[in-house]
């Protein structure tokens, strides 16, 4: 099944089952900094790296609201919509339910980091070949 454009949230575990893993990876940070750039992105990638990176924030919720902007405001919206890729981000944990949340493991403990909506405050459920996952529009 064809993937919409967009942004597609699932455990790393799931990727390559619910969902194929894209040819092309980039860690968020360069994800980042190619929309800021406006420069040519892959039209299927997976970007690995943002529940580390919030983990390693010093405020969780500033620092989702930072890449939020960065992904979804005024400057990088146009620019993502004109090329329409489909972005898989795989995270450690994804638990769902009516506040979607997302962590980090370390060793067999979950450690809960960010609700889904600081990033992707239009985030739904999406049904891909059976298996639900998050979606959010670009």
């Amino acid at each position: 099944m064809a993937l919409a454009p967009g942004f597609y949230l699932l455990e790393k575990s799931q990727l390559g089952k619910t969902v194929a893993r894209p040819r092309q990876t980039m860690s968020i940070i360069a994800f980042l900094r190619a929309v800021r750039r406006k420069e040519p992105l892959p039209q299927e990638v997976c970007v690995v790296g943002l529940e580390r990176l919030l983990h390693h924030a010093r405020d969780r919720r500033e620092g989702a609201r930072i890449i939020s902007q960065a992904l979804i405001g005024p400057q990088a919206g146009p620019h993502l919509r004109k090329q329409a890729p489909v972005v898989i981000l795989p995270l450690e944990y994804l638990e769902l339910g009516e506040h979607w949340k997302a962590g980090v493991r370390q060793r067999s403990e979950v450690e809960e980091i960010f609700a889904v909506a600081w990033v992707f405050p239009r985030v739904d459920m999406r049904s891909v070949d059976g298996a639900d996952v998050c979606f959010s529009v670009l």
